[in-house]
């Protein structure tokens, strides 16, 4: 392809001119100057989501930048690999502001302007491609021509899948998340510690709706489901819906997520819904996630919410879960009415049979370990102790306990300081009766580290209660004040 520098030049200087002014139509003013200087070919807009650029760079279509650096501004960006993936390295990145590519897709050449500009007060940027194509190369009944609408349709389809990301919406935008995806890929049910019945059957739940659809279709009804996840925190919500996501994502056909983080922005939450619930029907079928439902859909939006779960909107193929750490705090007309959200899952305190097979869980990842004994029935007793702990302390104590041991055995000592205070009287068994593992280092650790999470569980409570206490009175003042205002305008 011949490069028309001079073509580029003038365009080039008419864009630094218009980011001089006052801004008025800039899709309008680029294409007016790329029409006057490139007058043999066509100019056609394509939207930022397109991601022409990335398509091609992924090896779908040769690309090359204009040779003169004097007319290409971008700012420059360093993602930092995540420090687990060791094989990885960071990576550059241009965010272009303006910037020429050469661009041969299907033996065709084409021309690519990409433009970024702040497009309203709040300073955010808007970004567009103007892909020019030789007018001799296009019949003359069509525009914009045949082959750069396939270019278009091709880069946007393949952006938006998913490779090793998630979508998440936040800040009134989709974008993908390579970190979550990172954070999902640790999440195994072999690592969810929950009843085996109850595990089986959330997964059951969740799986068996993408397996079915010719069921739903068979009975007439609409291919779409709720579940809601609630619970006290720490009790295994994120880490189960992780685990879902994960299996998801590795199913032969994969089942894509949409994770919603956030509704604020510049604009409302009622253009954050529209665009949430639009996403997911073009990635549909797919999971759309809402972590902490009762933060996310307050009162005012919970009309329009509702109507996009189940108004006159197709919304076959999409599963809703939700989670709440407060089932109490979502309105009726969420958790009550059918066709919203059918099945909630309660994630309740572990009891005592959970509470063994979680410290079993950890006595398998050491058991190889030969600096810590974890003897057999050290789990139960364990379990025994923790009587309303839940997963999140749990893990507490194990992650402390184990990284005390460490740190003790850095330093030369044989175990922790102050162990001496763990005693028959403290530990919870009955003075005088034959400790089996008192001899067992992590079990002297581990319930130095129970009766520490269990003087900081009555402080939580207690400060809660008088938190509670104190709303209370404020609100019961209130109230009197009220009555006295009513007493004095009655002349009482």
């Amino acid at each position: 392809m011949i490069q028309k520098s001079a073509a580029l030049e003038t365009v080039w200087q008419d864009w630094q001119k218009y980011c001089a002014l006052p801004r008025d139509d800039t899709i309008l003013r680029v294409v007016t100057s790329l029409r006057q200087n490139y007058p043999d070919h066509t100019v056609t807009v394509a939207e930022e989501k397109a991601g022409i650029l990335d398509y091609a760079r992924a090896g779908n279509a040769t690309l090359s930048r204009d040779e003169d650096d004097g007319r290409f501004v971008a700012v420059r960006e360093y993602g930092v690999a995540n420090r687990r993936a060791a094989t990885k390295a960071g990576k550059h990145t241009d965010d272009i502001r303006f910037g020429t590519h050469y661009c041969s897709w299907r033996n065709k050449d084409f021309i690519i302007f990409t433009v970024d500009w702040v497009k309203d007060l709040f300073g955010k940027h808007k970004k567009a491609y103007f892909i020019l194509y030789e007018r001799n190369q296009v019949a003359s009944n069509e525009s914009p021509p045949k082959i750069v609408d396939e270019l278009i349709a091709e880069a946007t389809k393949w952006n938006q899948d998913t490779r090793e990301e998630i979508w998440v919406y936040d800040q009134h935008q989709w974008t993908k998340s390579e970190s979550l995806y990172q954070s999902v890929q640790q999440a195994r049910w072999d690592d969810v510690v929950l009843d085996p019945a109850f595990k089986k059957e959330l997964i059951a739940d969740v799986e068996g709706f993408f397996d079915n659809e010719a069921e739903y279709k068979e009975f007439a009804v609409s291919w779409k489901r709720g579940v809601i996840l609630h619970g006290s925190p720490g009790n295994g919500k994120s880490i189960s819906i992780k685990a879902l996501m994960r299996s998801l994502a590795a199913r032969t056909s994969p089942i894509p997520t949409l994770y919603v983080k956030s509704l604020a922005g510049c604009f409302n939450e009622f253009y954050s819904i529209g665009q949430i619930f639009e996403k997911a029907r073009a990635a549909a079928p797919c999971l759309l996630v809402f972590e902490d439902l009762d933060s996310l859909v307050k009162e005012k939006v919970r009309s329009f919410f509702l109507n996009e779960v189940d108004g006159i909107a197709d919304n076959n193929g999409i599963m809703l879960i939700g989670s709440t750490n407060y089932l109490g705090k979502l309105d009726p007309s969420i958790t009550q009415r059918p066709s919203r959200f059918d099945r909630k899952y309660p994630f309740e305190l572990p009891a005592h049979a959970e509470r063994t097979r979680y410290a079993e869980y950890w006595r398998s990842k050491l058991l190889k370990n030969e600096r810590v004994e974890f003897p057999e029935g050290l789990a139960a007793a364990i379990a025994d102790q923790t009587d309303g702990f839940s997963f999140a302390y749990l893990k507490e104590v194990f992650v402390t306990s184990l990284l005390s041991i460490v740190a003790a055995k850095r330093r030369g000592a044989n175990e922790p300081e102050e162990l001496s205070e763990v005693d028959g009287k403290t530990n919870g068994h009955v003075e005088g009766k034959e400790d089996p593992f008192a001899t067992v280092l992590l079990w002297r650790v581990v319930q130095k580290q129970i009766q520490s999470m269990k003087a900081q569980m009555k402080a939580a409570k207690e400060s809660a209660e008088q938190a509670e206490k104190a709303e209370k009175q404020k609100g019961d003042k209130k109230t009197d004040d009220h009555d006295d205002e009513k007493d004095e305008g009655c002349g009482c």
